[in-house]
């Protein structure tokens, strides 16, 4: 797994346009021998498959290279120093993301075709048909009108968590919320939740026992492609917010084709990926019996 992760950072890094070498030869007059030694230095004069081995060998013994953008920094100091700022975000948001996902999905299905449901269904319409970069920008614009602070640059203070946040939450949030109206209403139909109301169960204990525990089997199954999608709508955020994370850093790095850069972030977030869906399987697994005796199937 790890390999095949290596692999894909390699070749999407490699497949960015455009020439580094030429970029960091610009002011040079185009002299052909300091290009060389350019091309030489950066090992991109070497064959695909040669680059592609000695990237390999550098990323498992922990080298990271050089960055060009930045000067020949360590890409590991960028990403020490950028870290800090994307994962809190991510998991504060689908923290705050799965819970209220839930329970808007959860009284939408209770409240199915009532005002609250309609009001709830077109907003998650409305909220999932917006462009990340344009809801953040709004945010960014009605903060900067409400509180009177625009963007500072850093996760400071309670307004520079809440607004990106809030941009990043919204999306997810209303997904979780349609799956879960729909997972609620497929399964308060279910024999087996008549018969606990035949039994005399309440409404509480039906939903808490039998219905939020099938539920939640489907919200895992997208937890795990949200998280990665949350993780990505960072760099639209933190360049609205001005944030120095993983997402601008890895904006950046395309733009000025640091490949050293851009194939070890893209390596971080294929890493994320995989971790995040291994998670979710697991929580699937103790969630729902038939995944561990799929023998048992009828």
């Amino acid at each position: 797994m790890l390999a095949m992760a290596v692999l894909f950072s390699f070749v999407v890094s490699r497949l960015i346009p455009g020439d580094p070498v030429a970029l960091m030869a610009d002011g040079q007059g185009g002299d052909p021998e300091f290009v060389r030694r350019l091309r030489q230095a950066a090992g991109v004069d070497l064959p695909v498959w040669q680059q592609f081995f000695t990237y390999g060998m550098d990323v498992l013994h922990g080298n990271l290279g050089m960055s060009w953008r930045y000067g020949g920094v360590p890409v590991a100091t960028l990403i020490l120093d950028a870290a800090p700022i994307t994962f809190p975000l991510v998991i504060v948001t689908m923290i705050v993301a799965i819970p209220l996902g839930i329970g808007v999905g959860a009284l939408s299905a209770h409240r199915a075709r009532a005002g609250f449901d309609i009001a709830a269904t077109i907003g998650a319409m409305v909220v999932l048909s917006i462009p990340p970069v344009v809801l953040a920008t709004w945010l960014m614009l009605g903060a900067t009108a409400f509180f009177g602070q625009s963007a500072s640059g850093e996760l400071a203070s309670f307004v520079d968590w809440v607004v990106p946040i809030t941009a990043l939450v919204m999306a997810p949030a209303a997904l979780i919320a349609r799956t879960t109206r729909a997972q609620v209403l497929d399964v308060m139909g279910q024999d087996y939740v008549r018969y606990a109301r035949a039994k005399g169960l309440t409404e509480t204990a039906i939903f808490f026992h039998h219905v939020l525990p099938n539920v939640m089997v489907a919200v895992w199954a997208i937890v795990g492609i949200l998280a990665g999608a949350v993780l990505t709508s960072t760099a639209v955020v933190e360049i609205v917010f001005d944030l120095p994370g993983l997402g601008q850093l890895a904006i950046f790095s395309v733009l000025s084709r640091d490949y050293s850069l851009a194939g070890v972030i893209i390596l971080i977030f294929v890493v994320f990926q995989v971790v995040i869906s291994l998670i979710c399987d697991l929580a699937i697994i103790s969630l729902d019996p038939r995944t561990r005796h799929p023998q048992d199937r009828p």
